[in-house]
């Protein structure tokens, strides 16, 4: 699986909160480069770092790590239980 997608996710969220890679390094006390390096793709990073990400952004799980609109993968459809 490709990792890159979820370092555009952050991004797109971070710039369109206008969001410096500078600040959300300072709110996780966090290097500017492990952002740089995530939202690149070079690397995944820590999944606790990931989603601290998210959390800062105001991203949910799914939106970090959901399908995304060109991918092949048909979530399960919602089953109802019986009560």
């Amino acid at each position: 699986m490709k990792h890159g997608y979820i370092g555009a996710r952050l991004r797109a969220a971070r710039t369109s909160k206008k969001v410096s890679v500078q600040q959300l390094a300072g709110k996780m006390g966090i290097a500017i480069e492990t952002i740089l390096d995530i939202e690149a793709g070079a690397t995944l990073g820590h999944s606790s770092t990931i989603i601290e990400m998210g959390k800062v952004l105001g991203l949910s799980l799914t939106d970090l790590f959901g399908p995304t609109e060109d991918s092949n993968i048909i979530p399960f459809p919602k089953i109802e239980r019986d009560k």
